[in-house]
């Protein structure tokens, strides 16, 4: 009897914790005291550089990546990564590329940190405003990117997955 009633409590404790509200933090702790650590396993903000391959969202396959320009991370900072990131991009105020350089190509090394932005509709917004095509309200991690960096044959080879 006695192991029935501490199951029930444990039952009971796990079930209160799991509907209890999200923790709360002001915005103006963000980045100072409380570092958010994105998909590539760095706090945004921080500067790195990235090796990756470029996909277009198409070839995923997913309906939120349709018509847009993804980065597939295989190493931050000349880690590699047990697995690659897909991260969508996007470009800094002023994108620095080599000569001869495009978007177009299968690879990319680039200097650059991770963002994000609140993005889709909040619980209750069709209360107020018309229905439309959107999304759930999440938060979304891209990176931006502030200059591209000539490969070499070792940052092509760490692009693709593969070790050096």
């Amino acid at each position: 009897m006695r192991s029935a009633r501490n199951t029930l409590v444990l039952g009971t404790i796990f079930v209160v914790a799991c509907n209890s509200a999200p923790r709360t933090i002001s915005s103006a702790h963000l980045g100072r005291e409380v570092a958010v650590i994105g998909p590539l396993e760095v706090p945004l903000g921080k500067i790195v550089t990235i090796d990756a391959s470029i996909v277009e969202g198409d070839e995923t396959r997913l309906k939120a990546y349709t018509g847009i320009t993804l980065l597939s991370v295989n190493t931050v900072d000349g880690r590699l990564l047990p697995t690659p990131i897909l991260i969508r991009w996007r470009p800094s105020f002023q994108v620095h590329e080599p000569d001869n350089w495009q978007w177009s190509q299968s690879h990319v090394r680039a200097i650059g940190f991770q963002n994000g932005e609140f993005i889709g509709a909040p619980d209750g917004l069709f209360d107020y405003v018309g229905p439309y095509a959107t999304q759930s309200w999440f938060f979304e991690v891209y990176f931006e990117v502030l200059k591209v960096l000539p490969l070499t044959k070792d940052s092509e080879a760490q692009s693709s997955g593969s070790h050096p």
